[in-house]
């Protein structure tokens, strides 16, 4: 009878590998508070090698469900290790179902990291740290490889991996998934709450810095924002033709701080008494409608000439309300339902998607920012004056009153 094989250094290269890929899902849970938030507390590392920094893990296929999938890789490693612990005890043996559920754990950590390296390539960007998780699993899977048990058939592996040692990885994973959830939560309040507090002391410094990062003054105002047809509403007694002030804000149904622009900028006109107008223009960061640009949102064309058209029956903010809240499924079948709804006549509302002068509108609107120098969104003008960025109502209100006060100066 043959010796049994030495698997003391692979098992425990799975314990660590694993604890690696806990250590990377916490972090990576990290990076998806500040994204939330607005906070660098970690995510500045993703930024220092990928331009868009993790817009994977933070971006629109960050979360499952409402869960963060780093929550899910966190829980998932834990699962692992937890395997390779119990397996260790047991180097010595011929054989141990634990190792077969160690291949089984592996193989799915190998699936998820090849899904999330699919949407690394759509998005165009590849944060280090979730390229490290992917070598991690990879490494996994070798050394899972290795320290499997030979067995007669693949059904024999997967019964061995599902008898009872899958109740201890199913049970891990559970708790260390609520766990990680309960802390996320917690993590994302608690950092929420201290950035309102800290926006709220120190607004007039932060909106000094935003317009002069921006070099809003230096531009000065531009004079090419002639809107046509554009969806308008009014604040403080202002009116289609007067108004203290005039905000043209550019977006993109797709673009995550557009949305947080959209959510900021309602909170803001709810609580001004100043005389506001705002206009909404398109800018979908997407080739399909507007060439050239950094292909970023696949879907932000058709979310574009969709809200054109609950436009058409006067539903236009009602229609984006719904469309932000669900930014991350903007298929044509997605579109027509939240049409639905937001109240709109789904028939007419469908035909004018295929409508050639809804796609006219959004053609022209791109063409106001082009004219205006647009680099991206969202990108809003306050009576001509630029500023690109997405802000909470203090910073609003301070980057409107530092805008008229130099219009007055000037």
């Amino acid at each position: 009878m043959s010796k049994p094989r030495n698997l003391v250094l692979p098992l425990a290269a799975l314990a660590v590998l694993s604890a690696l890929a806990a250590a990377d899902g916490i972090y990576l849970m990290r990076v998806h508070i500040d994204y939330v938030t607005g906070v660098d507390t970690v995510a500045g590392a993703c930024y220092q090698y990928a331009e868009h920094g993790c817009s994977v893990t933070a971006g629109r296929f960050g979360s499952l469900l409402g869960i963060p999938v780093a929550a899910i890789g966190f829980a998932g490693a834990l699962a692992t290790l937890a395997c390779a612990a119990m397996a260790l005890r047991n180097a010595g043996q011929r054989r141990d179902p634990l190792r077969s559920l160690l291949f089984l754990l592996a193989s799915f950590s190998v699936l998820a990291s090849a899904v999330m390296a699919t949407f690394s390539v759509i998005e165009g960007s590849f944060c280090p740290f979730c390229v490290a998780w992917y070598g991690i699993n990879a490494a996994l899977f070798a050394a899972a490889w290795f320290v499997r048990d030979e067995v007669d058939s693949p059904l024999e592996m997967l019964d061995d991996a599902l008898g009872n040692a899958s109740f201890v990885a199913l049970g891990v994973f559970g708790v260390a998934l609520a766990g990680a959830v309960l802390w996320h939560h917690g993590a994302l309040d608690a950092q929420q709450a201290e950035q309102d507090a800290d926006v709220a002391e120190h607004a007039p410094q932060i909106a000094a810095t935003v317009l002069e990062k921006n070099e809003t003054f230096e531009k000065g105002p531009v004079d090419v924002l002639t809107m046509r047809d554009n969806p308008t509403k009014t604040y403080g007694g202002a009116t289609q033709t007067e108004a203290d002030v005039v905000i043209v804000e550019f977006g993109d149904f797709q673009c995550p701080f557009c949305k947080k622009l959209w959510t900021g900028l309602e909170e803001y006109l709810e609580t001004t008494d100043r005389s506001i107008r705002v206009h909404f223009a398109h800018y979908p960061l997407n080739e399909a409608c507007n060439p050239g640009i950094n292909d970023l949102h696949p879907y932000a064309c058709q979310a574009a000439v969709a809200s054109v058209c609950a436009a058409k029956q006067d539903e236009f903010w009602a229609y984006g309300d719904v469309v932000f809240a669900n930014q991350e499924d903007l298929e044509r079948g997605d579109l027509v339902d939240y049409a639905g709804q937001a109240g709109l006549d789904v028939d007419a509302f469908t035909t004018c998607l295929d409508d050639p002068k809804s796609m006219a509108q959004v053609r022209y609107d791109i063409g106001l920012g082009t004219k205006a120098d647009l680099t991206g969104t969202p990108t809003f003008f306050v009576n001509g004056y630029p500023v690109v960025g997405a802000f909470p109502p203090p910073v609003l209100d301070e980057i409107i009153r530092q805008i008229l006060e130099y219009d007055a100066e000037s």
